[in-house]
């Protein structure tokens, strides 16, 4: 369980730090708040407890290359027909890999508290929902940094957004939600703030189910969803459910 007395932000930066997502001057903040602050120390632990249990939990024996060799195709590689050695480097290397896969969607978990994944009890506190029913997704960039975070929450219909830079000029990000069919369909622009609370209509809630996947272009800033996107796909990912 998180420490209900510590802030939102604390509660992520004890996560970041934990699992090796800061760095430079956010990393010197973390470190020297760990040693003054004793509950954000403890919250550090905790999370350090749980990236332990997960790296304990990844195959130390090489997987056979041809999974790797679909990853790689998935991502866009080619399947090669040989099938090379593979160095205890790079076992290393690909359990970091999926531990850092892991600690990003546990992060993504973590988004749902500070985008309003609480509500009032009435008497001043606050109640953690549970997150049963939701799906996540994280887009990053083709060099793996993070684009947009989303939270969706099936139940009440409500898409929650983390965008971590948004576009400038006479251009803004569009999100789009793929169908069966490879239609992208709008969920909207997204302009103005970098936490964004959607509504999709009764037919887009529809398409945001597990394994939908859902893609942001650069668009006109014209304060209208389109109908097609005009540029390239900058990222996509695919919904999953927690």
């Amino acid at each position: 369980m998180t420490d209900g007395s510590l802030p939102i932000e604390a509660q992520l930066m004890a996560a970041e730090l934990a699992l090796g997502f800061l760095d430079g001057a956010q990393e010197l903040s973390a470190l020297q708040r760990q040693l003054e602050d004793k509950a954000f120390a403890g919250e550090v632990k905790r999370w350090q407890r749980l990236a332990d249990g997960w790296l304990e939990s990844l195959p130390t024996e090489p997987l056979d290359e041809k999974i790797w060799a679909r990853i790689d195709a998935s991502l866009g590689g080619t399947v090669a027909d040989a099938e090379p050695e593979v160095s205890a480097e790079t076992v290393t290397w690909r359990r970091r890999a999926l531990f850092a896969a892991a600690a990003s969607v546990v992060l993504a978990l973590a988004l749902g508290l500070s985008l309003g994944q609480r509500q009032n009890t009435g008497n001043g506190e606050f109640a953690e929902t549970a997150f049963k029913d939701n799906h996540v997704a994280q887009i990053t960039s083709a060099t793996g940094t993070p684009l947009l975070t989303a939270l969706y929450r099936d139940r009440e219909g409500i898409l929650e957004l983390r965008v971590e830079e948004l576009a400038k000029g006479q251009k803004a990000l569009e999100l789009w939600v793929i169908d069966a069919k490879g239609k992208p369909h709008s969920l909207g622009l997204l302009i103005g703030t970098d936490r964004i609370s959607l509504s999709p209509s009764p037919g887009l809630r529809r398409l945001l189910v597990d394994e939908a996947t859902m893609a942001i272009t650069l668009e006109p800033q014209d304060n209208q969803n389109h109908d097609a996107p005009s540029g390239d796909i900058i990222g996509s990912a695919k919904l999953k459910a927690i």
